[in-house]
């Protein structure tokens, strides 16, 4: 005959198991949110690095150098426009939210601003900013903008053109930039690691911080556009 001192003991050892299946699923969650946090922050770290290299602070230096020589209020001006360019870089170190674009715009204009120091003319910048009231996440037109100088207009003696423009449609907000430089074979990995990384964060940060896309075409001899596009009404994480 079953007991109530049974069943109590029963209650208690199935109540006493629950509670450790309980504590076993939460230690599991623990585990996948450090996890994501993890990844999260070496993702940051790889953007970064991507994004400053050894190169561009050394030729930066230099003309910075070359520009104290010659005209110190210009030199002056591009330390400035260095210093935010580093600032925006350190800053997404810890930008786990989305940003506004007309900060990240601001970030590329700097970029750009020194980058024609040294090119001259054979950087030519085009802006058609027509929505600058929404949110992107940290350094997603930045990558593409420096691919586009990099590897694009500057591969070329002449150099050329970068189209910087934005805008809304009836459902999303969007990025577009093109420039008329040697193009490339999309789909077709970069021989440039940290460029490759870049845009794979790029892509992977717009898709998964607000449901966003990103769409490549280039041809050989004619250039590259680059859409971005932003859900008005997303998963925004910010």
């Amino acid at each position: 005959m079953i007991t109530v001192q049974f069943l109590h003991d029963s209650l208690a050892v199935y109540l006493f198991f629950l509670f450790l299946l309980s504590m076993t699923a939460v230690m599991e969650q623990k585990r996948e949110l450090e996890k994501k946090e993890q990844e999260l922050y070496d993702m940051r770290v790889n953007i970064l690095t991507a994004q400053i290299s050894q190169h561009f602070i050394y030729n930066t230096l230099t003309t910075i150098k070359h520009l104290c020589r010659k005209d110190a209020a210009l030199a002056a001006e591009t330390v400035d426009e260095f210093s935010g360019y580093l600032r925006g870089n350190l800053d997404s170190l810890t930008a786990d939210k989305m940003i506004w674009f007309s900060k990240e715009l601001d970030h590329v204009k700097n970029f750009l601003a020194i980058e024609q120091k040294r090119f001259g003319k054979r950087i030519c910048v085009i802006y058609d900013i027509q929505e600058e009231g929404f949110m992107v996440p940290a350094l997603t037109l930045q990558p593409i903008v420096e691919n586009a100088v990099k590897h694009g207009i500057t591969k070329r003696e002449q150099g050329g053109t970068i189209h910087i423009s934005s805008g809304k449609d009836g459902t999303d907000y969007w990025i577009r930039v093109r420039d008329d430089g040697v193009g490339y074979q999309v789909g077709k990995k970069m021989k440039t690691k940290g460029t490759h990384i870049g845009m794979v964060n790029v892509t992977s940060r717009v898709e998964s911080m607000c449901g966003g896309t990103v769409h490549t075409e280039s041809r050989f001899g004619e250039g590259t556009e680059v859409l971005i596009k932003i859900p008005m009404r997303g998963k925004h994480k910010g």
